[in-house]
């Protein structure tokens, strides 16, 4: 799961305040029930990233 995602070519490392909040926002979502993420995905709030590789 990406939380926040960014180039680093475009910016350097994350703020300790935004760190806290991405871990509390991680922790939140990592406990979603599984139907609360369905319904993420389908209500396009969420999105789904394939990666080849």
């Amino acid at each position: 799961m990406f939380i926040h995602g960014f180039a680093k070519k475009d910016r350097g490392n994350i703020q300790r305040d935004e760190e806290s909040q991405l871990k509390m926002l991680a922790a939140a979502a990592l406990s979603l029930e599984e139907e609360l993420v369905h319904v993420a995905l389908e209500t396009n709030k969420w999105r789904e990233v394939v990666c080849d590789g």
